[in-house]
């Protein structure tokens, strides 16, 4: 066997592969001996089929199925003995015209394009500056998460009448312009709609001043902002909407109002657990010391961002593009159009060079993840699906199966595993470089993601 590199530029490759008799001939010997040992065939006894016949029927098929696993392994080891970086994997040449005659020839050529990683240096020195953003706590931050907890802890309240802002549960009932039931229309009950969505005003109007037990006809297409949640209201498909005529009855079943919790001991309580807070000035302080905890995951979150975009334009490489771009639609299998790539490989593009960058970082300061640390990120994980459900206090047991059955998951446990290598890699740069604090508000550290 053969195998050679030739490099057309310092970004492609051509990798040609030579296969001679000597190379695959004892592999498919093997390969139809195994078969004969199980073949079946009318006339002869299970495993009794001559060779010879074998070998006439299925000697092609098995041909090329060998020498396609010894071109893929034979790639591989090249491409691992030599050290050759590549980015996605080698394609068979598309400008190739030469085909092949399995019945004649003994002696194959195969031509594969390689894209080559680039060799980068990435050393973070102090020289290096990166913002690091500080959030300040406003009182305006501390009055706005206290509301936000008004409005989780918040219930509805009946009402007799509207008032403007209610909502309404009832039956809708397709009409004609008379007002009578349209035979065959659409009914459904129990459904109910927001009067603060109400896109008219007269029709607002209308149903302003109404009790439970009485109707209102209206224009569901005037009343209601747009067909998503008229097909919501109707529990029809939203192709329907523009087809249907648009006068209902609405028959007031039921009139709600929705109170925010009120800032007293019963919110506190429900916040931060019963007697943690005795009053508003403690229940405040707790508020202030969860802001800042999670104002400094935005801050370091934002650093992130800005060492990746820091790193990324400050390294210039140039990256085998037209070749990643075949790759992409190759390994999408053809699904992938033109427009597509074209909008999506810029972003394609810097997260390869972050990748380039991270691995780098993670070579150069052997930068290794533990089964200890993905086991407790796992456990953090499900920590937080829990209390997403509202479980705050969850027994171990719990966590540690919940967490057991994810990592169980290779995908998952890829995720977790990629998750703590890119952490890790920050935290590296981090130390090695100047971090130059800046005062802001979360206010326009959040104008920052609109540039």
């Amino acid at each position: 066997m053969n195998i050679f590199q030739e490099k057309t530029d310092e970004q492609n490759a051509i990798l040609t592969v030579r296969i001679d008799k000597e190379d695959y001939e004892e592999r498919v010997g093997k390969a139809l001996r195994d078969f004969s040992k199980k073949a079946r065939m009318d006339g002869f006894r299970p495993g009794k089929v001559p060779p010879g016949l074998i070998k006439k029927l299925h000697g092609r098929s098995f041909l090329v199925e060998e020498i396609n696993k010894l071109l893929a392994e034979s790639v591989s080891k090249y491409l691992r003995d030599n050290k050759v970086a590549t980015l996605g994997e080698p394609l068979p040449r598309e400008l190739d015209e030469r085909t092949i005659d399995w019945d004649r020839d003994t002696s194959f050529e195969f031509r594969f394009d390689l894209g080559l990683a680039p060799a980068l240096e990435v050393n973070p020195t102090k020289k290096d500056k990166v913002p690091f953003y500080t959030i300040r706590s406003e009182e305006k931050l501390i009055d706005e998460t206290i509301s936000s907890y008004a409005r989780r802890f918040g219930k509805l309240e009946q009402k007799d009448s509207t008032g403007g802002n209610e909502i309404l549960r009832g039956d809708f009932s397709q009409t004609d312009e008379s007002g009578q039931a349209v035979e065959n229309g659409i009914k459904v009950e129990n459904t109910s709609f927001s009067m603060e969505v109400i896109k008219e005003d007269s029709i607002k109007t209308d149903l302003t001043g109404r009790k439970v037990g009485e109707s209102v006809v209206m224009d569901i297409k005037r009343a209601l902002p747009n067909d998503v949640e008229i097909a919501s209201v109707l529990r029809i498909d939203k192709a329907r909407v523009p087809e249907i005529s648009p006068l209902f009855r609405f028959d007031i079943k039921e009139i709600s109002l929705f109170k925010e919790a009120e800032t007293n001991q019963e919110l506190f309580d429900k916040v931060y657990g019963e007697g943690k807070a005795g009053s508003l000035e403690e229940f405040r302080a707790l508020v202030l010391k969860d802001l800042g905890a999670d104002l400094e995951k935005e801050s370091e979150y934002r650093l992130a961002i800005d060492i990746k975009d820091y790193f990324i334009k400050k390294l210039t490489f140039d990256l085998p593009v037209e070749f990643l771009k075949r790759w992409l639609v190759v390994t999408n299998e053809d699904k992938l159009t033109e427009e597509q790539l074209n909008r999506d490989f810029p972003a394609f593009e810097t997260d390869l060079r972050w990748q380039l960058i991270r691995n780098e970082v993670i070579k150069n300061h052997n930068i290794e993840v533990t089964q200890e640390e993905i086991t407790g990120n796992a456990r953090n994980y499900a920590r937080l699906q829990f209390l997403r459900y509202g479980m705050a206090e969850v027994p171990e047991e719990m966590l540690e199966n919940y967490a057991n059955d994810l990592l169980k998951r290779d995908d998952e446990k890829a995720k977790i595993i990629e998750k703590l290598k890119e952490d890790k890699v920050i935290e590296t740069i981090k130390q090695l470089i100047t971090l130059e604090n800046k005062k802001i508000t979360l206010e326009k550290l959040r104008k920052l993601y609109d540039k």
